[in-house]
């Protein structure tokens, strides 16, 4: 993980933007991808310190994303109301699954309680 990068499966223009923000703010990158291949092809050349996958793009690709995200945290979001969508991505290995409403409310910290520690406190301190 030698990149402050984030990589996410968002295809949601709203989500992606609002991400791509709340990265930016804490100091990263974040490349945004709209299907599961294409976020394996870019973890594959950009190893990043954090994966984010909207559930909305299913879950067959879930322990495939979890097994070549190597040390990087995982974070899956989806609708409330999909619970076994949820319950796949913890199944999987994914470290916080949240609910739409809760990204929304809470991007910036929840960005930065699953990056690197010592990374993201450098960028809140200043």
């Amino acid at each position: 993980m030698s990149e402050r990068s984030i990589i996410a499966l968002v295809p949601d223009v709203f989500f992606g933007a609002r991400l791509s923000d709340s990265a930016r703010s804490l100091g990263y990158d974040l490349r945004r991808v709209s299907t599961p291949e294409a976020l394996l092809d870019e973890m594959a050349v950009h190893p990043p310190a954090l994966v984010i996958v909207d559930l909305s793009r299913g879950t067959e690709h879930l322990e495939k994303i979890a097994a070549a995200a190597g040390q990087a945290r995982l974070v899956a979001f989806g609708p409330h109301v999909d619970t076994e969508s949820h319950r796949a991505a913890r199944a999987a290995g994914f470290h916080e699954v949240v609910a739409n409403s809760r990204l929304a409310r809470e991007g910036a910290a929840l960005l930065a309680r699953n990056l690197p520690g010592d990374l993201a406190a450098d960028d809140r301190s200043d």
